[in-house]
């Protein structure tokens, strides 16, 4: 509550474009914190979003919108009148202000913002309005809050956002369809559930969202490339360590890779589509059981992380639709039973026939 008595209690002129960065001083609360209690209090009616599409060129302010329902994939900029594509973690900027129901605020505020924005852009150049207090429209789709309480604000169904770089994880159950012929469908689907749960929290706790379920399968979505390889490591950990003492086991395989995306509405919801969600699901359909594979760039920027693993190995692979080999790194983090056994078993072969190896 107290960030809400704070906002309420706040002058005019700092209710118009409200700074999360001075907020976040005044309340030592992180930036993550401090966005999930202001999305509960535009839910509440308290504050509104708005959304400020920046001419790429000039770095006006081309559009200014209270709703994510009007975006728009291309639009116009008067400045310079040439059209241009908006990219949600590029030229799409949100703010928060109070909500007129609450208290109303004069258009002096709006006339000073833009007056400002102005004389920057001709002192500073077109990308000064990029600061650190700018929170990108990027940082509200890809928030699990804002997706609960106000995920029925989503595109219109023939628009699309571009994205400069995601991270998409995919997911998938070894032998599901086996699991279901072993257990019968309650049972069965009472452990993917089971399963999912795992997943699910890991994501949101390494700030991914899990975006949707295809059958037995999970696709997720970070920001950040570290948190979502540090999820598709957890989950493994977490399902191997669950698993360890149950008589029933899943195992799944992951698949991680990093590029652009398109934003898009698919049946009402917010989804991703394009080449990097392709090839993330095609890496997925790489791996085996047990094991996290990832794009090599993904390796080479993230070594440190990846180091203190052992089970590491390096393939290529040529998939239909895409001109270029794709070089992968799998990182193995349970060896199957079954595999131990044969192992086990060859080497007893080996002895009995007295052939040295």
């Amino acid at each position: 509550m107290f960030v809400k008595d704070f906002i309420l209690e706040m002058n005019d002129q700092d209710l118009y474009h409200i700074d999360l960065i001075n907020i976040e001083k005044k309340l030592n609360l992180s930036k993550k914190e401090l966005l999930n209690n202001f999305i509960n209090l535009v839910f509440e009616g308290i504050l509104m979003v708005e959304w400020i599409y920046h001419c790429p060129h000039c770095g006006n302010v081309a559009k200014d919108v209270l709703s994510l329902h009007n975006a728009t994939h291309e639009d116009y900029c008067d400045e310079c009148q040439v059209n241009f594509s908006n990219c949600l973690d590029n030229n799409i900027e949100v703010f928060f202000n109070i909500h007129p129901g609450v208290r109303q605020l004069s258009d002096v505020y709006k006339n000073e913002y833009s007056q400002k924005l102005k004389r920057d852009l001709d002192l500073y150049g077109n990308n000064c309005w990029k600061k650190e207090s700018t929170i990108f429209g990027l940082e509200l789709i890809q928030n699990n809050n804002f997706r609960n309480l106000i995920g029925d604000d989503i595109l219109k169904s023939d628009q699309s956002l571009e994205i400069l770089k995601v991270t998409i994880l995919f997911t998938d159950v070894k032998g599901s369809t086996s699991l279901y012929n072993t257990l019968g469908d309650m049972k069965a689907f009472s452990l993917i559930r089971e399963h999912f749960k795992i997943l699910f929290d890991v994501i949101s706790k390494n700030n991914g969202v899990p975006v949707k379920t295809i059958g037995d399968a999970i696709m997720g979505v970070f920001l950040n490339e570290e948190d979502g390889l540090k999820a598709s490591l957890e989950m493994q950990e977490n399902l191997i360590k669950f698993y360890d003492v149950k008589e029933q086991k899943i195992e799944i395989r992951i698949g991680v890779y990093t590029g652009s995306s398109l934003l898009v509405n698919l049946n009402g919801k917010l989804d991703y589509f394009g080449q990097s969600v392709n090839k993330a699901a095609r890496i997925e359909s790489s791996a085996e059981p047990n094991e996290v594979v990832i794009s090599y760039d993904i390796f080479e920027r993230n070594k440190k992380l990846i180091k203190s693993y052992k089970n590491i190995s390096f393939s290529e692979k040529m998939y239909k639709g895409f001109e270029e080999k794709q070089k992968l790194v799998h990182i193995l983090l349970k060896e199957r039973e079954f595999l131990k056994d044969k192992i086990i078993l060859f080497k007893r072969v080996i002895e009995r026939s007295s052939i040295k190896i």
